[in-house]
């Protein structure tokens, strides 16, 4: 019989999957076979353990961030209990509600200023080796592109700012008008303008 019992499925994704877990909490379930990503957040560290980490620093320093509650194991699969957001993605807010859309904007660029302020946890990845990471991935890509991608990396500035490394509308939950950030399993530490370049460019080529 599950762990689980009757608990209801909230969404899911390709990483995990989120449950109802008692009053005003979610229960963040890794997929089988999930629960690592490799150069992500650092080291061989489950990734949840690091993504709550992570979590708790920025929420420590402001960031409106859901509050972090334990890890555990249910079923087999790691689970990080956090509290529940009530509120759909900023991006539907600024698309339903045009009328608001300047003032989203500019609180969707303060909330990522005051998360780039924060000072990142000790031991978590650079971006420089998480884009490592990622160009390792890109198997049959053209050899000589992938190499030029690896000598341009080489030529970035390090930094000691906290980054997301997936921010974006979507990952802005609205919850009584005060959006929070979720989704933090490709955080890394860098300077703040790598964060932004890959905003732009998740916005840009979001089609």
């Amino acid at each position: 019989m599950s762990e689980l019992g009757d608990a209801r499925l909230l969404d899911s994704g390709l990483q995990a999957e989120i449950f109802e877990w008692g009053e005003g909490r979610v229960l963040r379930l890794v997929m089988d076979g999930g629960g690592e990503i490799s150069g992500a957040a650092g080291g061989d560290e489950p990734m949840l353990a690091r993504e709550a980490e992570v979590m708790r620093a920025a929420r420590a320093a402001g960031v409106p961030v859901p509050g972090v509650h334990e890890l555990l194991t249910v079923d087999g699969r790691p689970g990080l209990v956090m509290d529940r957001v009530d509120g759909g993605p900023m991006l539907s807010a600024m698309l339903g509600r045009p009328w608001r859309l300047l003032p989203l904007v500019r609180r969707f660029g303060e909330i990522h200023a005051q998360l780039n302020a924060v000072a990142a946890p000790e031991g978590l990845v650079t971006v420089h080796e998480w884009s490592r990471s990622q160009l390792e991935k890109l198997g049959g890509a053209d050899a000589r592109l992938r190499a030029w991608a690896e000598r341009e990396l080489e030529t970035l500035p390090g930094g000691d700012s906290l980054l997301h490394g997936d921010y974006h509308p979507l990952n802005l939950l609205m919850a009584g008008g005060e959006p929070q950030v979720i989704d933090w399993p490709t955080a890394s530490i860098g300077p703040a303008e790598a964060d932004i370049a890959q905003t732009r460019v998740l916005i840009e080529a979001a089609e």
